[in-house]
C-alpha cells in the first residue's frame, strides 16, 4: 500500500511495478490524484524540509537520483535542471530563521547553503553540472 496519490506517490507505484514487478499496488488517498500540491507545481524540487531528522532528505537524494537517471536516459527529454529553490524575504527575523534552517539541512547533508544578502551577490551563481545531460 502507498499512502498519497501525488507525484510521489504515483512515482513509487510505478517503479515498484515496472521496475519491480510488483502486481498488486494500491494507491490510497482521500482527494483525487495529484490534487493536493503535486497539481500546483512550479517544477521545481527540493531534498529537505524542516524536521528533527534526515529521512526526508534521504528520501528525496534518492528520488532526485533517479530523475537523474530518467534525464540521462532519454537524454533529459523532461528538461530536468539544477537551477533549485529560492526562499526571500524582507523581514530580518524570518531571514535568520530561514537562514538557520537551510543550516541544519546543510548539516543533514542537503547541500551547501548558499545565502544572497542582495541582487547582486546572486549574479556569479552557475548551476553545478551533476550528469552527462547538462
Amino acid at each position: 500500500m502507498i499512502c498519497g496519490a501525488g507525484i510521489a506517490g504515483i512515482a513509487a507505484a510505478h517503479a515498484l511495478a515496472v521496475g519491480h514487478g510488483v502486481r498488486r499496488l494500491v494507491l490510497v488517498d482521500e482527494g483525487a490524484p495529484m490534487s493536493l500540491t503535486s497539481d500546483k507545481s512550479t517544477e521545481a524540487y527540493r531534498n529537505w524540509w524542516p524536521g528533527s531528522d534526515d529521512a526526508m532528505l534521504r528520501y528525496m537524494n534518492r528520488s532526485i537520483d533517479l530523475f537523474d537517471e530518467l534525464a540521462e536516459r532519454s537524454g533529459n527529454r523532461i528538461m530536468l535542471n539544477r537551477r533549485g529553490y529560492v526562499h526571500a524575504t524582507a523581514d530580518a527575523a524570518t531571514a535568520e530563521a530561514m537562514v538557520a534552517e537551510g543550516l541544519l539541512a546543510e548539516l543533514q547533508g542537503a547541500g551547501p547553503l548558499r545565502v544572497r544578502r542582495s541582487l547582486a551577490e546572486a549574479s556569479d551563481y552557475v548551476p553545478s553540472a551533476h550528469t552527462g545531460w547538462q
